[in-house]
């Protein structure tokens, strides 16, 4: 096997962000390893310690009028500035071209 380069740079405000993808009231009715209360406070803490660093937070929702339902209150509310968050229209892709 060949060798694997890895950056050990700690994270900071300036080198990364928080992205929780359609963490919406509808599409939380689907979590089904997690108690619903355990989850929603999870959300809720990861959430708030990316607001005590000042992490730069982008909010993402699918079909927000519908079925999914509106991006979790108490996150909107955690983060006023995200009020203008990226709906989506497509399915999230788990590639992530960096170059």
């Amino acid at each position: 096997m060949g060798e694997r380069s890895m950056n050990l740079e700690r994270l900071t405000p300036d080198n990364c962000a928080m992205a929780p993808i359609d963490h919406q009231t509808g599409t939380m009715l689907g979590v089904q390893n997690f108690r619903l209360d355990s989850f929603r406070r999870s959300v809720l803490t990861l959430a708030g310690v990316a607001k005590l660093h000042d992490l730069l937070t982008v909010l993402t929702g699918r079909y927000v009028e519908g079925p999914n339902g509106p991006i979790m209150g108490e996150l909107l509310d955690m983060f006023p500035d995200a009020r203008q968050f990226i709906v989506r229209g497509r399915s999230v892709r788990g590639t992530i071209k960096t170059s």
